[in-house]
């Protein structure tokens, strides 16, 4: 089973020289058009909108109900630059949300937060793994989600929005930035289990032959082990600082829902830890198995070797050209030697096996 995470190469060069804050886009175009859409609901009421114009869509803004803007596609430095300075985003956090090379993290504002973490999606037809990252600013009234590419990662969410009998509905935007992430670190449970069966697939493997095949699945597995761990850490982190942000705009009954976010990342980073313990096994079994064979294979040249040494040197005495060897006459001299030789054989596969070396 083949398995891997998709990376791509970034541009950082782009951005040498150029002063901080800069809105270059660092990453991969992923989609052909950026999109804007805007969402707007209560209890009572849901209003979606999508429009190209900015302007638009801050009008639309209602700030008495909960208002979601989601932006599809990065490589339009505009969109963020507008949207940037309708919300009085720093310029040092709109260059953050272009470069998609950013670790997970939380940063702290009077009237927002900006949150950064990574997303997972499967490919339909494909067993590779997509790494897309996400940028979260979220407000008393409002929450704006910045993604790559136009996948629908947040297909659910929007499910439960629609139905006005769900808690989403009747709650504010602190409940939606939560539910959010949640769906985000969700999608780092199926990943988990797929590196778990792979790593039972090569275990197996193991126990049936040794190939490089088989090795270079192990440190494939290793890559992608502390990759995800790499990005689980900063997670943690992140989702321990939202537990205990005292942000006014956060009802106090969030903190058991960002508790229970927190101890989701904690059972992730167990797994992760157990599985970087289990490739890491495997490693060292599989140099270990390797030793043990060519253990063997010497073991099997050092025997055939030690019985050949007496008989070499009788066949070397006999067959040295003098003149005068009383045995070279003898009419039984070859018959003779050769049942020696014999002897010699069977008695030394005797003390072999007697000191248990055979």
């Amino acid at each position: 089973m083949k398995f891997y995470f998709k990376r791509h190469s970034k541009r950082h060069s782009e951005k040498s020289g150029l002063p901080p804050g800069s809105l270059i886009h660092i990453g991969e175009r992923k989609i052909d058009k950026a999109d804007v859409s805007l969402t707007v609901f209560d209890e009572a009421q849901l209003v979606e909108k999508e429009t190209e114009d900015i302007q638009e869509i801050v009008g639309a803004l209602d700030f008495k109900r909960v208002n979601w803007i989601q932006v599809e596609g990065l490589h339009d430095p505009e969109i963020i630059k507008k949207l940037g300075k309708a919300f009085k985003l720093n310029e040092m956090v709109q260059e953050d949300i272009l470069n998609t090379e950013q670790r997970p993290k939380l940063e702290e504002y009077p009237d927002w937060l900006f949150i950064v973490l990574k997303a997972f999606y499967t490919t339909a037809g494909e067993e590779g793994i997509e790494v897309e990252q996400i940028s979260v600013i979220a407000g008393e009234h409002y929450v704006i989600t910045f993604q790559e590419s136009g996948r629908d990662i947040f297909a659910a969410v929007k499910k439960r929005i629609q139905d006005n009998t769900r808690r989403i509905r009747k709650s504010g935007a602190d409940y939606l930035a939560y539910t959010l992430l949640d769906t985000i670190v969700d999608q780092y449970f199926p990943v988990t289990e797929r590196i778990e069966e792979k790593l039972i697939s090569v275990e197996e493997s193991l126990m049936d032959e040794l190939t490089q095949y088989t090795l270079n699945q192990i440190y494939q597995l290793k890559r992608e082990i502390l990759f995800l761990r790499k990005l689980i850490l900063p997670l943690r982190d992140l989702i321990y600082g939202l537990k205990k942000t005292d942000n006014p705009f956060y009802s106090e009954g969030m903190q058991i829902y960002f508790q229970d976010l927190y101890d989701h990342t904690v059972q992730l980073l167990e797994t992760v830890e157990t599985h970087r313990e289990l490739v890491n096994g495997l490693l060292d079994l599989y140099h270990t198995s390797v030793s043990n064979k060519m253990n063997e294979i010497m073991k099997t040249l050092t025997i055939i070797a030690t019985l050949f040494i007496p008989l070499t040197f009788v066949a070397g005495v006999y067959g040295m050209n003098f003149k005068f060897m009383p045995e070279l006459d003898w009419i039984y001299g070859y018959p003779v030697i050769i049942a020696v030789m014999l002897v010699m054989a069977v008695f030394m596969l005797g003390y072999l096996r007697i000191k248990k070396w055979l």
